[in-house]
This record gives C-alpha cells, structure tokens and sequence, in this order.
C-alpha cells in the first residue's frame, strides 16, 4: 500500500485497503476455524467424482473384465474403511477428556509456543503437514489436544486400521482420525481411494498429520521413514490439490513412555500384541503411575516451494516424486532429530551404559553424566528446563531409577556393604535394554563425538593420523547407514570440529597440526570411552549377526527361521562374556544389520516370489564377508 502512486484517488487507496485488511483477517480466521467443515457424504463425492479415480476405475473394470457399478461398490466401501467423521460436538469432550488423561500420567507438558507461533504463521500460505515422530500411542492425543488448545484448526491424523476398534474408533474418527491399512500391496484400488480421499481433503484445505516412520519406535531413536503417505501428499501437491504445502517436523517426547516394557518385550523377539477392547481394559493399570514431563517441540515449518526452489529436481513427474520423497522425508527426520528433547532420564541412562559392568561407583557415574551434559551444551542442543540445575536433576533422577529397581545403592545390596565408603550402584542385567531405549532417544546428538572416540581408540597405542581417523568416520557412517541418520556435513569437517572440542578439552593433544598428528592425553583414554562405548553395543549386534552366518553354510534360511537362531545365538555368546551387553541381543538391530550384510554381499538375500519369505543363504563374496570380519573385531578391539 505504500507503494501507491502519489495522487491516488482516496477512495480507490480506501477501498484497497478494506480488501486487504479483509483477506488478512480472514487468512487469520481460516487458521483457527479451518476450512468449511464438509460431511463424509459431500467428501464421498468429492472423492469418487475425481476425474482421476473415475477414470482409473473404468480401466481397472474394462482389465478385470467387472462391471463398474460394482468396482465404484468397492471403492465406496473403502471410503467408508478408510474417512474420518470430524464431528464438532465431540472434539470440545475429546479435549476435556484428555486434559484429563495428561493431567493424571504427567507432571506437564513442555510445548514450546514460540515455535508453535510460527507453525500458526506458516499456515497462512497452505494446509500444514505435520509430521512427529512416534514414540506412544499419547502422541496424537497429546498433540493434537494442543493444537486445538491454542486455536489451531485440528488436523486430519492418519492412523492405522489396527485402532479402529470400538469404542475407540469412533471417538478417534470423530475427532479427525482417518485409518489405513498398514499394507496395501497389490489392492492397487483401494491405494487410488486413500490417494484421492487425501487430495480431497488437501484440496478443500484440511490440514494434515502422519507419522513418518509408519509405527511407534520400539528403540527408542527414530526409525527409517515410510514413504507412502508423503509420496500421495506430494502427488497430490503436483496434481494441483493446493498451490504449497507447509510440513512441520514435530517432536514428542516423554520423560517415560508407557509403553517400555512391551517394547522391550518386542526387541527381545516376543511377538507384539494386538491393539483390543482387552487391552484397552488392561491400560487401567497405566493410570495408577505418573510418567515425568512430555514434550512437544516444532522444528522451522518448511514450505514446499520454497524447498523445491532450494533443491530442484528433474526429470517426468513420477521421478520427481520419487526423488522428492527420499530428499524431503530424511530432511524431516533430520529436522525432528535436531529439536529432540535432551531429559535427564535419558542422559543418567546414556551415563550408566557406558559399560558393560554390573555397578558403577556413584563419583564415576557422576563425572560419566558431566562429561556427557558439557558436549550436548557444547552443541547447542534442545536440553529440558530441569537439567539447567543439574546437580539436583539428577539426583532426582538416580531416585526415580531406585525406585523402579533400575539401579541399586550398593549399600541397599542384601549382604553386602559400602567397606570402601566411596558409594555405588549395581544396575539390574535385565534391565539394561530398558535403559538402552531411553538412551537411544539422545544418542544421534553423541554421533559425532562417539564414531571419532571409536575410530581413535581402534587405532594402536596413543598415537593416531586424522586422515586415518576420516577414513574410519566414513566407513562407520555407511556401516550404521541402517540404525542413524548422518546429516550432509562432510566426514572432514565432522572430525575437525571433534577432534578440536577434544583438543579443547585437553583430552587429545595435537602434536602437528599441519599433518594431523594426535595424542591421547592421560585422562583422554577415559573420556573418548565414555563416548565410543554408546556405541559398542550396536557394533555387538553387528558381530552377533555376522558369527551367526556360519549357520547358513548347511542350508538356507528363512528371515524369520534365521532371526530365530541370530537370537539364540547372541543368547548364548552373551552367556560365555563373548557378547558383554544384554542390550546387544536386539531383534531391530539384527535386522539392520541383515539388511546391510545383504547389501555389501556379506550373506546372499533373496527376495520372496509371490507369497514366499525372503531368504538368506551363505555369502557370495568372501573377499567383503573377511573385510568387514577384520573391521569389526577392530573396532570392538579384539
């Protein structure tokens, strides 16, 4: 407006401004009210009167040799399987019910609103997309509880078909839940439905939200991202459903996650239970605990123009698709990972599985727990309020850890006493893998620090090369490609700036900065330690596995026959102290590591044809298999 050309008739500036101000406000009002709330009869057909689906029915009739009334049937059966019932009478009693349900499980919740503020912002220019990670099934509730809180206009949430059950079904449809089955191969119409029910809601203005990784992680980190949903949202985005998309990467985390123990149960190859009436019944019991602090964090909201502007991509439109899927859905997990929540649960957990031991001297756990907390402050990372007094934090902390028989003072050991009156605490064995998820919620802050300690001490003596340091950076980087994600910072520049926190520190010493010549200082052997030993475990999984590949000499196996037998295996090695961490024996780390021993032709996979199981045989290049053999037993310095 202030750009108006001088002499401008004042009614014309009047009635200019009027418009503006009117689409403002009603920018502003469409954030908090949505759009005009259509009934699941109109989006119904809406839906099927897409020309797209119309016209992918008539072929699928005129290929299957069906009539197409009974084809559009079908499709309108799926409509009804899959749409959700957004009723406004019910989300004021959803809210107050789970204002309840928080109130009762937490001490609060931490929700960050300066950067809610600017996800409310960014819905001005499109649908918002939001994308947490999943940790619990409170998570939808939770957030989508808040939003609603602070007058933003719920999303529709994706949700599997296996919560669909009554009673719950219907309240969660209600209040904005759409369900999908977790598989759809093969059911090429009904994939077209739930496309086309996307777009509908896309195209009228809804927002949306769904959980990247698919289901709730069982470890504790995030997990390899789904790309179904985000490949339909981005088709319908160059199929004109709406001009830009603004995804938001949120994260919810808990200073306990009710769920652990099923969790726990799962990595140990138990097979997971299906969601119930029974086991709604059952979840009483988690009412009688209180499970610390949630948190809800966003990251920046990232605009798909301006992405795409930022990464372009070529080729015809399916490969565009494709392309965008895999860029865009690790750069929103990556953005997840960096507004994580460091809880000092999670941090005296890390503190405590830096060895294989049975106890620790409590002045030892205390320095461990320091030397942790100064890199994470080093790094700028999100830390929870309580950990800015971090003394008593953790106190807190090791208390609530007694008190869920975690830990115990060795004091409070039946026979035995404190003779060296220096105070310890022996931990539970079998609670270690419990430890290990909490753990594993910060452990993509320590990757940098851990893989340059790992790659320092494998080397022999004191004494190592920076460029040989790079060399095993980017070797672990490829070799855990399956269980982290690494941003783009190139190896070179992550191992400087380690290596120069350490120098800093006094725990190397550079003895010619020109060649990159280091030294291990007398307490650095310690230090890099503490940070290297985050990972042993998971280089333990590995050799598991890879000792387990001389069982395929004899015959093939199937992977879940295979799995099987990996975890006996690793039972046994951990038995004879071959294997020092119980939480080693994890069935979602084995399956990594199948996955990448399958790719680098350490064993042989193949896939099933037809209904049949993949397959693992014995390896086909036995030049790889004694390659990675000899790196691993280096690293875990055998």
């Amino acid at each position: 407006m202030a750009e108006t050309a001088p002499g401008t008739d004042l009614n014309v500036l009047a009635q200019q401004l009027r418009r503006e101000l009117i689409r403002r406000i009603d920018q502003k009002r469409r954030v908090i009210t949505g759009p005009v709330i259509k009934s699941r009869e109109e989006l119904l057909e809406m839906t099927l009167t897409d020309p797209g689906l119309t016209q992918f029915m008539e072929r699928l009739a005129e290929t299957e040799k069906k009539k197409i009334s009974k084809i559009k049937k079908t499709a309108q059966d799926y409509f009804w399987e899959i749409a959700a019932d957004f009723n406004l009478f019910l989300v004021p009693i959803m809210h107050r019910l789970v204002k309840w349900l928080t109130r009762t499980l937490f001490d609060g919740v931490a929700f960050d609103l300066q950067s809610f503020a600017r996800v409310r912002e960014a819905g001005e220019k499109g649908p918002l997309i939001f994308i947490p990670c999943h940790k619990s099934h409170l998570d939808y509730l939770l957030l989508n509880n808040l939003i609603y809180q602070h007058y933003l206009h719920p999303p529709r949430i994706a949700a599997g078909k296996n919560l669909a059950f009554w009673p719950l079904g219907p309240l969660f449809r209600g209040s904005g839940a759409f369900f999908i089955r977790r598989r759809f191969l093969g059911g090429k119409l009904y994939a077209e439905v739930l496309y086309h029910y996307l777009k509908t809601l896309i195209r009228s203005g809804y927002n949306l939200e769904f959980f990247i990784e698919g289901g709730r992680s069982r470890t504790g980190k995030l997990v390899l991202p789904k790309m179904g949903l985000l490949h339909m949202i981005l088709r319908a985005y160059y199929e004109g459903a709406s001009p830009d998309l603004i995804f938001v990467p949120t994260f919810i985390g808990y200073d306990q996650v009710p769920e652990e123990k099923a969790y726990v149960s799962e990595l140990g190859g138990k097979k997971k239970e299906a969601e119930s009436v029974g086991q709604l019944v059952q979840a009483r019991k988690f009412l009688k605990r209180r499970y610390g602090r949630a948190y809800i964090q966003f990251s920046e909201p990232i605009s798909l123009n301006d992405y795409l502007a930022r990464h372009p991509v070529a080729g015809d439109e399916a490969e565009k698709i494709r392309t965008l899927s895999t860029s865009l859905a690790f750069e929103l997990i990556q953005a997840i990972n960096r507004v994580s929540v460091v809880t000092p649960f999670s941090l005296v957990c890390a503190a405590l599985l830096t060895y294989p031991r049975k106890g620790v001297y409590r002045r030892e756990l205390l320095k461990i727990i320091q030397v942790l907390y100064d890199y994470l402050k080093a790094q700028g990372v999100p830390l929870a309020d309580s950990l800015e007094h971090l003394p008593q934090a953790v106190e807190d902390t090791l208390k609530l850890a007694e008190s869920r028989k975690l830990i115990t003072p060795i004091e409070k050991e039946e026979g035995l006493s404190d003779e060296l009156e220096q105070g310890g605490f022996s931990i539970d064995e079998s609670k270690r893998p419990l430890l290990e998820y909490y753990k594993n919620n910060i452990i993509h802050f320590f990757l940098p620090a851990s893989l340059v300690s790992l790659a320092a001490l494998s080397s022999p003596g004191y004494d190592f090369e920076r460029a040989q340091i790079i060399e095993d950076v980017r070797f672990l980087q490829d070799f855990f490609k399956y269980e982290f994600f690494f941003d783009d910072t190139p190896p070179e520049t992550l191992v400087h700036d380690t290596l120069a926190y350490f120098t800093s520190r006094e725990v190397v010493v550079n003895l010619d900065s020109h060649d990159g010549h280091y030294t291990l200082s007398a307490s650095g052997l310690k230090e890099l330690a503490y940070f290297a030993n985050l990972l042993h475990n998971y280089l333990e999984s590995y050799w598991v596995v890879f000792r387990s590949i001389k069982d395929l000499q004899k015959k093939p196996r199937s992977e879940k026959e295979f799995l099987k037998r990996i975890n006996s295996i690793g039972a046994k090695l951990h038995k004879l102290g071959e294997v020092e961490r119980s939480e080693a024996i994890s069935e979602a780390t084995f399956q990594n590591a199948l996955k990448l021993f399958g790719e680098k032709g350490i064993i042989t996979k193949k896939l099933p044809e037809g209904k049949g199981a993949t397959t693992f045989s014995r390896p086909t290049d036995e030049d790889a298999k004694d390659y990675y053999g000899n790196q691993l037993a280096r690293f875990l310095r055998r």
